[in-house]
């Protein structure tokens, strides 16, 4: 598994998201940590102390919005 950091930006943002999408954006970072190669999640690697660590700055970008609106289906009124 990959070194995985949350930046505070990071931490904001994720505690702005509805319950389902924080959920949505935690389960994409675990994948993400098990596969780096995931290429819908671009984490920026550091080098800390030798070990490369990967830092989430921000979440809930378009084109994932757009992907749990898709599945969310149709808007009701």
């Amino acid at each position: 598994m990959v070194a995985l950091r949350l930046s505070d930006r990071f931490r904001e943002r994720l505690a702005l998201l509805s319950e389902g999408r924080r959920e949505h954006v935690i389960n994409r970072l675990i994948r993400f940590q098990r596969d780096p190669q995931e290429r819908q999640l671009r984490l920026r690697p550091d080098l800390i102390d030798g070990e490369t660590v990967y830092t989430a700055v921000d979440c809930g970008g378009h084109e994932i919005i757009g992907e749990w609106e898709r599945a969310a289906g149709p808007r009701t009124t």
